[in-house]
């Protein structure tokens, strides 16, 4: 269970790593107003994402 663990955490950061420092920021400040690490509300993105393939409201 630990890798599938630690390859969350990769899949994450990579996505947080491809994203232009202006969205990292807002992701910590939207994640710090809703009590959250940043890694939640990238993992509620890709799940939402995922279950909804047309939501665009990241940008």
């Amino acid at each position: 269970m630990k890798t599938a663990s630690y390859s969350r955490i990769a899949i994450e950061d990579c996505i947080t790593a491809m994203l232009p420092k202006i969205a990292v920021r807002e992701l910590d400040r939207a994640a710090s107003e809703e009590g959250l690490y940043r890694s939640a509300l990238v993992r509620a993105v890709i799940m939402r994402y995922l279950l909804e393939p047309n939501y665009v409201g990241v940008a």
